[in-house]
């Protein structure tokens, strides 16, 4: 995903992609759960439903928590802070960038 590449975060967006399109859960795919609603407003996920895992009941957010808590380190709650910081610049940055993206074509269509 090109469009994706260069954004700050985005190695870890994109790990995530893949350990979701393979049904995987990690920090990285609970990750891309916490920004699906932003990921399909740009149709970014489309792709990567097939083999997604199965909804869970629990927010994406208590799941990265607890995941981290169990699997990751003793600072569970630095860790998951330092995450949410990173997915919310990517997602601000994704949004920059496709509502640029919008502009840019509607300003080629204008001509």
């Amino acid at each position: 995903m090109d469009v994706l590449a260069d954004l700050p975060g985005a190695e870890l967006i994109l790990k995530g992609l893949q350990d979701y399109q393979q049904g995987q859960v990690s920090a990285e795919s609970l990750l891309v759960e916490i920004l699906s609603p932003h990921l399909k407003d740009y149709d970014l996920l489309r792709p990567f439903f097939r083999h997604a895992p199965p909804p869970c009941d629990v927010a994406p957010e208590l799941q990265l928590y607890r995941w981290l808590c169990t699997h990751e380190c003793a600072d569970a709650y630095s860790r998951y802070n330092a995450l949410r910081r990173r997915a919310d610049r990517f997602r601000r940055a994704l949004t920059q960038r496709m509502q640029g993206h919008a502009l840019d074509s509607c300003e080629r269509k204008a001509r």
